[in-house]
């Protein structure tokens, strides 16, 4: 429940903070379409470039975990178990 609170006192602040944006409706284009065709230029350029691909994937992995530990950190804060 406090936790709810924080996080609704939070989206409160910052939409407060950008109100004097103008108000979107809809997106110039579409979050479904832009990702398939990043999908497709990968797979195509992986088609092409097929040495690069499994470095390529072992990046993403580790930015993956990155983001993960990141996110632990941030709403663990001292409490996180990890070390580094």
């Amino acid at each position: 429940m406090i936790l709810s609170f924080l996080f609704l006192a939070i989206g409160t602040i910052i939409s407060a903070f950008f109100s004097w944006l103008p108000q979107v409706t809809t997106l110039p284009f579409g979050m479904d379409a832009a990702l398939n065709t990043a999908v497709g230029y990968y797979n195509y350029f992986a088609s092409l470039n097929w040495p690069v691909v499994y470095p390529m994937q072992c990046v993403m992995i580790y930015f993956s975990f990155e983001l993960t530990l990141l996110i632990v950190r941030v709403f663990l804060g001292s409490r996180t178990p990890i070390h580094t």
